[in-house]
C-alpha cells in the first residue's frame, strides 16, 4: 500500500522547527513511540522528525504493531 500525505503538520518548514511541528513531536511522536529522552531541541527525534513520523503513521495505519523498513536514519532501539 502506498499512502501519500505529509507526515508532519508543516512539512515545508520541518528543518526550522516550527511551533506546530514541535508540538507534534512532543505531544504525539514522543508519547506514542515512547521515545527515550523525549523531544528536546537537538535530540534525535527533533533532527529526524519526518523519519520518526513515518514510523508513527505506519503503526497507526497498521492498527498496532508494524514492521517498518526504512532507508531513513531511524534508531529503532530508542523507540
Amino acid at each position: 500500500i502506498e499512502v501519500n500525505f505529509p507526515p508532519v503538520p508543516n512539512l515545508e518548514e520541518v528543518r526550522f522547527g516550527t511551533p506546530l511541528n514541535q508540538k507534534f513531536g512532543k505531544d504525539v511522536l514522543a508519547r506514542d513511540l515512547k521515545f527515550q529522552g523525549g523531544y528536546t531541541p537537538g535530540s534525535e527525534l527533533s533532527r529526524q522528525l519526518v523519519a520518526y513520523a513515518n514510523v508513527y503513521w505506519a503503526k497507526k495505519i497498521a492498527s498496532g504493531k508494524a514492521c517498518v523498513l526504512t532507508t531513513e536514519p531511524v534508531d529503532f532501539k530508542t523507540i
